[in-house]
């Protein structure tokens, strides 16, 4: 039963994608993060300019294979991610009562937070970008049942099982910029903070732009964002045949919002409160049509909910704030 669910979960992180905004974001047929607003340093929009300064591509090097996932500055040492962009996921062990006995990590020189803001995986060189050294990361292993989704799904094939958050906080050796009023914040412990229905929230990633989530080397690593709601999908919880809570989710055609792929598994999830940008989900994957393998189908993206208590709890703790 375990290993139908990891399977299945493999399945799972694999895309994803965004809709409309009252903040510069305006919605079209064409407007994915798969093809979707690229943003650069020029841009004039408030909003966008606080998520080009938060969000970073990360490349982990292992074996000269290249993996790229997307991750958010929460302070000027930590970085927010999804675990399985620094996981081993092609050695994972089992006993033999089918329980997982290991998920082994890559190391720690083996990852590689570009400070560049863009990055080609096809032509990569190290020594072609700006960088942030890493001194040690921490992976999450506890519950995977906080998340919401957002309308479409995203590209980076993962072996997760029912109890590990998909959730990772990379430590920098030396700090880089971020001052909270210029980039995107963390939701306070203990505030009471909600993610509603209907709440939009704004996406980003580096991940590919093209509709296809077996045409992995097209990606260019440019960041793009767009704009989507949460919404409650029975759909979903009935294809995994779990029982209890809906997961929170955002459920359109892919056709008419946006989407992700592979690239932006990692990648933020942010809502405006307060009139303070704040990051409230970290991407973990999707369901890809089993068809034709594009991305953005019926099930959507999932992203880990940063606004459950033990997760943020978990986040403070490490990062001291």
């Amino acid at each position: 039963m375990l290993n139908k669910l990891v399977m299945i979960l493999i399945i799972l992180t694999t895309y994803a994608c965004g809709k409309t905004s009252d903040n510069g974001l305006t919605a079209t047929s064409k407007e994915f993060i798969v093809n979707g607003k690229e943003i650069n340093v020029n841009t004039s929009v408030e909003i966008e300019k606080i998520i080009y300064r938060s969000v970073v591509p990360i490349v982990v090097i292992k074996n000269n294979e290249y993996k790229l996932c997307t991750g958010t500055i929460v302070s000027d040492k930590y970085i927010l991610t999804a675990s399985h962009c620094l996981l081993k996921m092609n050695e994972i062990s089992f006993n033999n009562n089918n329980s997982i006995n290991s998920i082994p990590t890559v190391t720690n020189d083996e990852i590689f937070v570009i400070l560049n803001n863009k990055v080609d995986i096809n032509n990569f060189k190290i020594n072609h970008y700006k960088y942030a050294e890493v001194e040690n990361f921490f992976v999450n292993e506890k519950s995977m049942l906080a998340f919401f989704e957002v309308d479409s799904p995203t590209h980076d094939l993962a072996k997760l099982k029912k109890s590990i958050y998909d959730l990772a906080i990379i430590k920098l050796k030396h700090k880089i910029d971020y001052d909270r009023k210029t980039h995107v914040n963390l939701i306070p412990i203990n505030n009471g903070y909600k993610l509603n229905t209907n709440k939009n929230i704004y996406i980003a990633g580096f991940g590919s732009s093209y509709h296809d989530a077996k045409d992995i080397n097209s990606t260019k690593g440019n960041l793009r964002i767009a704009n989507s709601k949460i919404t409650e999908l029975d759909k979903v919880r009935k294809f995994f045949k779990i029982k209890g809570k809906p997961f929170r989710s955002i459920y359109h055609p892919y056709q008419l919002y946006s989407g992700t792929c592979y690239g932006d598994s990692g990648g933020p999830a942010f809502t405006l409160h307060k009139n303070n940008l704040y990051l409230v989900g970290v991407l973990y994957g999707a369901v890809p049509n089993k068809s034709n393998y594009l991305c953005g189908t019926e099930y959507g993206s999932y992203y880990m909910s940063l606004t459950d208590l033990e997760i943020s709890k978990w986040i403070h703790d490490i990062i001291g704030n």
